[in-house]
This record gives C-alpha cells, sequence and structure tokens, in this order.
C-alpha cells in the first residue's frame, strides 16, 4: 500500500485540529492535578522527600502542617551539613511542635499536644510563614494529623448537653 501525500496532509490536518481541542479538555484537569487555583503546588509525601538538601540542583523543601516551604536559603542543607539538614524533605509540624528534631516525619496526630505545645506550634508556623515562601500543599497526609484540638469522648459530650438541658428547665 502506497501512501499519497494528500494522506499526510489530511493526517496532519487532523491532528492539528485535535491537538488544541485536545489541550483545552484535557489541560485543566492535568494542571489542577499539580497546581492549585491559588499557585501552590500539591505535592505528595514522596515527592517531599526528594528535595532533602542531597542534591545541590534542586531546593530544599520542608512541611510545616501540611504547607510546604522553600527554605533552601536556611540552615537546612545536607551538602553543608548545616544545624536543621535532618529536618529537610519532611514534616516537621510535631517535632517542632515537641522541640524534637529527631521526631521530624513524625505523624502523632497534633490533637495529643499539649495547650504550651500547640503555643509553641504556632510560634513556629508565624516564623515560617514570615521568613520562608511557601510553595505547596501536602495532598496525602494521614487522616486526623492535622486535628490541632483534642476531641472530647462522646459520653462527654452527651452529658454536657444533658447537663445543659436540665439547667434550662430549671430556670
Amino acid at each position: 500500500m502506497e501512501w499519497e501525500l494528500k494522506d499526510f496532509t489530511s493526517i496532519i490536518l487532523s491532528l492539528v485540529l485535535l491537538l488544541p481541542l485536545a489541550v483545552i479538555y484535557f489541560a485543566p484537569g492535568l494542571i489542577s492535578m499539580f497546581w492549585k487555583k491559588d499557585g501552590l503546588q500539591r505535592m505528595k509525601l514522596c515527592e517531599l522527600e526528594m528535595f532533602d538538601g542531597s542534591d545541590s540542583q534542586l531546593p530544599i523543601f520542608v512541611s510545616l502542617k501540611g504547607k510546604v516551604y522553600d527554605v533552601s536559603d536556611g540552615p537546612y542543607s545536607k551538602k553543608k551539613k548545616q544545624q536543621y539538614c535532618d529536618l529537610s524533605g519532611k514534616e516537621i509540624g510535631y517535632a517542632m511542635a515537641l522541640n524534637q528534631r529527631n521526631l521530624a516525619g513524625d505523624f502523632t496526630p497534633l490533637s495529643t499536644l499539649t495547650k504550651e505545645q500547640r503555643k509553641t506550634l504556632k510560634q513556629v508556623e508565624k516564623v515560617y510563614e514570615r521568613k520562608y515562601k511557601q510553595i505547596g500543599q501536602i495532598v496525602d497526609l494521614p487522616k486526623g494529623y492535622l486535628e490541632e484540638e483534642p476531641k472530647e469522648p462522646e459520653n462527654k459530650q452527651v452529658k454536657s448537653k444533658k447537663k445543659k438541658k436540665k439547667k434550662k428547665k430549671k430556670k
């Protein structure tokens, strides 16, 4: 079977016409997989680990309560054996709240923190927001990790509602 010039022309014409339609149709979905409308990159924890400072060609990222910060200018480089290099490429919320760097990457729910530890974590958040640029968001944090307020057991909630109803009836 021999190909004629008109066959190639029709194939190329089809591609030229269909390619923009495909881009218009699929691009928003593909872009939203990696970028949010607010311009922040969506990342998984395994992707965050690639930005741990071991490759000098890549920036250094850390995640604090799921927010990814570019800390390349900070003391996080492994190549330079900097002070906080053991935190780079990891989620550091729990570790910073307890002031224990060896807990970087630990996903104990933040609801287990004491009032003082929560206060420390909020202070650390303020420093990061002021000092570093947020470039992304972690999309696969373990369920329940970010819940900060300890939940009351359901029995206590039910009892407290009953007590409120009794007080209202007495009035």
